[in-house]
Order: structure tokens, then C-alpha cells, then sequence
């Protein structure tokens, strides 16, 4: 059953709100009402061997006034768990229900053949009956106080924004300004497809991370650019999620429209500098993000972005020379996803425009950097094949060989007297090794052969993965050109 913690947690002992006071935005916490004393009378009486599910009950109701029916927020499930519905308002049994609910239940555990008596049967069904009802009452609870505590926050005019959730997908919008909105769109509660945004927009403009592309080495622009945050679904990102929107806010009350141009403008031209140092000194923007930390708070608190892999790290040692044209082959196609979203932005801020040339200009100058890369991995590709066949031939023909001596083989183990036990039939194998060296030779020759086929067959694949990752550049090329143009 979910109990009071000891650690502050948003949303479940305080909410978050952003506070206008004295012309500037502040973070401060609203603490929930506690409810302690009844929550703890309530697992008192869970604990009490004494006390049934009708006790819980009374305590319940004589201590706490309901509200709604039911209330559509998580507590006590994280915001990526799966199929979580609200808490509902806890049903009022009578005494002839409950005993009704009880004898049903251990009669049809009785019915399934159980090998407990029925006292003990009845005893373990009114104890998980009363933890059950008790789960239910301190998450109704919870959720009430949550929901007043929203309203508090709905309510206090010098709130502009408060950590709101509810299951499933939602859209909370607040106004900081009349021009700068920020809204929080969520799906919780939904497992995979779960998702926790916020998005920053002035005069309807979205504030877009566009420096990302440079600041990390994956990063998807696609998604990425139709938000300001991709946050981890997790309780825990509503604090770098409220520490941003503070910072941003507050830096732009003075001169809203300028601090936008210049925020906007230095995200793009920071994505710029990081494109041509991709470019231009590529070996060092590697190993910048091969020895880059990887437990930087970004990579913890926003999703869409991740740190080179030790797998991928192992790509570039082994493939020292076709690695760095596929980073800078897809770091361009993030920009080039991009073209279109900066074409927007370009007819409000003309310098736009000459970055949307330079990264079309780029993509030029890559194409046949590409098409060399290719072609060559495709001749080592050819080469490993022409191997492969061959040994793959040596390999049946060793084969045949070795069949020869264990179709006699077998044909010895096949006359032994019916129940002659494993360690016997192995000495006779080892018997006959020892016999027959060839045999031990043709075999050691197989699978040296095997192993063989097997390195140059993922020495293959690997190779196809490269031309791959290389041709799907190409193809995103070609679209988001036609797409921009």
C-alpha cells in the first residue's frame, strides 16, 4: 500500500507554481494539505489482525470528506506506467455485503481444489479485501488533495504556471504574457507512447532548441523543433522543466521581442558553428563526443537526444575512415530536416536565409564524399564475398571428409549393447579420436573454417549497415531538398 514518503516529490506532497511577483518570475512550492493523520489511522487498521475492511471503512468515512467521484491523476504510479485509471471514490459496503463478498470468494478458491481449510482461506481473503479498500482510500485521497491543491494554484492570480497532470493526453496552456505562452502537452500514464513537452512560443513564433544538432550526438531535429523541451516522462522533470521557463521568462520581460530575435538567433547561429566545425574539423567534434559525460543532467532530464554509444564508439575505431563521413552525412540530414522550419523563420529574419544556402551548400559538397565512401565499402564487400565463397567450399568439401569418419563412427555407437550410459559412448568417441588423427585433424580444420566464415560474414554485414546508413542520407537528402524548395 502506497505510504507517505519521507523525500518532497511534485505533485504528491507540494505542487510547483511560477509566481509574478514584483514584475518577475519565481518558483515556489505549494504544499498539499496533510492528510497524514488519517493515512496513518488507515494503515494502523490494515496491520491490526483485530480490525476488517468495515473498520477501514468507518475510519474513512468519519475522518474524511470525499468530493468528486473519481479523479484522473496518477498517484501512486509513475507517469509512464500502463492502463492506470483515476481514483475513484472508495464504495460503502454493508455488513451483509461484505460477509456476501467473502464467502463468495473463499467458497470458489475451495470450488478450485485448494488444499487451505476454510478458516484460513476466509482469513486471507478479509485481509487482502482490507489492504485493497485501504490501497483505494489513501489514493483517493491523495488525488483530492491534489486536485484542491490545483485549484488553489487555477485560483491565485499571481500564478502563471503550476505543475497540472492528469492521465491520457492533455494540453495546459499558460499565459506569462500577452505574447509569450507556454504550454505543457502530455500523455501520461500510456507506457511507450507516454510523452511530457513543453513548448515556448512568442506571437505564436515556437522557440525551437535548434542548437541541439551541435550540442549532443544524436539528436532528433524532427521531433525535436516542434517543441522548446522534450522532458523524460517522470515526475521529477517538472523542476528543470520550471527552472527553464524562469529563466527564459524573466530574461525576456524587459524587451520580449528582442530577447526572442537574439534567442532564437543565437540558437541557430550555435547550430551553424557546430555544422561547420562538423565539417571542417571533424576528427575533433568526435572525440569531443566520444569523451563527452554522459550523465550530463540533459541526457537524464530530455528525451530525443543521446551520447555516442559503445557501440558506435567501437564503429569509429574500426572503421576509421567511412565513420566520419556518415556523422557529418547525418548530422547534415538533422539540418537538412530542418530546411523547411528555417524557411519559415527566414521571412521574418532575412540572415535565416543565407544559413538555409550554407546548409544546402554542404549538403552539396558531401554528395560525392558519400558516393566515394560508398563504392569503396562496396568493393571490400565484394572482396569479404569472394572469401566467404571460398571457404564456404573448402568448408563443404572438409565436410564430406568428416562425414565419412562419423557415419563410421556412428554405425559404433549404434551396435552397443541398449543402455550403455553417456560416459561409456564418450570414452568410445574419445577412443576413436585417439585412432584416427585424421579425423581429430579434418575436424579441427572444420571449425577453424566455420569460424572463419563466421568473421567474415559480420565483417560483411557491418560493411552493408555502413552503405545503408549512407544511402538513407542520400535519400533524406533528396526529400527535404524537394520539401524546402
Amino acid at each position: 500500500m502506497a505510504t507517505m514518503s519521507d523525500k518532497t516529490k511534485v505533485n504528491e506532497t507540494h505542487i510547483l507554481t511560477l509566481k509574478e511577483m514584483d514584475g518577475r518570475l519565481q518558483i515556489s512550492s505549494l504544499p498539499l494539505e496533510d492528510c497524514s493523520f488519517i493515512e496513518n489511522e488507515v494503515n494502523a487498521a490494515v496491520e491490526n489482525p483485530n480490525k476488517t475492511l468495515l473498520d477501514v471503512q468507518s475510519l474513512f468515512i468519519t475522518n474524511f470528506q470525499c468530493g468528486s467521484n473519481a479523479y484522473g491523476y496518477l498517484y501512486p504510479y509513475a507517469y509512464d506506467s500502463s492502463y492506470i485509471q483515476g481514483a475513484t471514490m472508495p464504495r460503502k459496503f454493508s455488513y451483509d455485503e461484505y460477509k456476501s463478498m467473502l464467502d463468495k470468494a473463499v467458497n470458489q478458491k475451495i470450488n478450485a481444489c485448494s488444499t487451505k481449510d476454510k478458516e484460513a482461506l476466509m482469513a486471507e481473503e478479509a485481509y487482502s479485501r482490507k489492504y485493497e479498500y485501504a490501497s483505494s482510500c489513501i489514493r483517493y485521497i491523495r488525488q483530492q488533495m491534489l486536485h484542491n491543491g490545483f485549484q488553489d494554484a487555477a485560483n491565485d492570480i499571481s500564478v502563471k504556471m503550476y505543475s497540472r497532470e492528469s492521465i491520457g493526453w492533455n494540453s495546459f496552456t499558460y499565459d506569462i504574457t500577452n505574447d509569450l505562452k507556454v504550454c505543457v502537452y502530455t500523455n501520461l500514464g500510456y507506457g511507450h507512447a507516454s510523452y511530457f513537452t513543453l513548448t515556448i512560443s512568442y506571437k505564436d513564433i515556437i522557440i525551437a532548441p535548434f542548437s541541439h544538432i551541435a550540442k549532443y550526438y544524436k539528436a532528433n531535429m524532427t521531433d525535436i523543433i516542434r517543441c522548446t523541451r522534450d522532458y523524460v516522462v517522470d515526475k521529477d522533470s517538472w523542476n528543470p522543466m520550471f527552472e527553464f521557463v524562469q529563466d527564459f521568462a524573466n530574461r525576456s520581460l524587459s524587451n520580449p521581442e528582442a530577447f526572442v530575435e537574439d534567442y532564437l538567433m543565437n540558437e541557430i547561429d550555435e547550430m551553424m558553428k557546430g555544422l561547420r566545425d562538423i565539417i571542417s574539423n571533424t576528427g575533433a567534434v568526435i572525440n569531443m563526443f566520444r569523451t563527452q559525460n554522459r550523465r550530463l543532467p540533459d541526457y537524464h532530464n530530455l528525451r530525443l537526444i543521446a551520447p555516442m554509444s559503445d557501440g558506435e564508439s567501437q564503429l569509429f575505431e574500426v572503421f576509421e575512415n567511412e565513420m566520419p563521413v556518415i556523422f557529418k552525412s547525418e548530422k547534415l540530414v538533422e539540418a537538412a530536416k530542418m530546411l523547411v522550419r528555417l524557411g519559415e523563420l527566414g521571412k521574418m529574419y532575412s540572415k535565416i536565409n543565407v544559413y538555409i544556402d550554407e546548409i544546402k551548400n554542404m549538403i552539396h559538397n558531401i554528395s560525392p564524399e558519400i558516393d566515394v565512401t560508398i563504392w569503396k565499402i562496396q568493393k571490400d564487400i565484394e572482396d569479404l564475398v569472394k572469401k566467404e565463397e571460398f571457404n564456404e567450399r573448402l568448408k563443404n568439401d572438409l565436410q564430406s571428409q568428416v562425414d565419412i569418419f562419423l557415419a563410421e563412427l556412428d554405425g559404433i555407437l549404434d551396435r552397443l549393447p541398449e543402455g550403455t550410459d553417456a560416459r561409456e559412448r564418450h570414452e568410445i568417441c574419445q577412443k576413436y579420436a585417439n585412432e584416427h588423427p585424421e579425423y581429430v585433424s579434418l575436424t579441427g580444420q572444420l571449425r577453424s573454417i566455420v569460424d572463419e566464415i563466421s568473421k567474415l560474414q559480420n565483417q560483411i554485414w557491418s560493411r552493408n549497415s555502413l552503405v545503408h546508413r549512407l544511402s538513407d542520407c542520400t535519400d533524406s537528402f533528396d526529400l527535404c531538398m524537394q520539401k524546402s524548395a
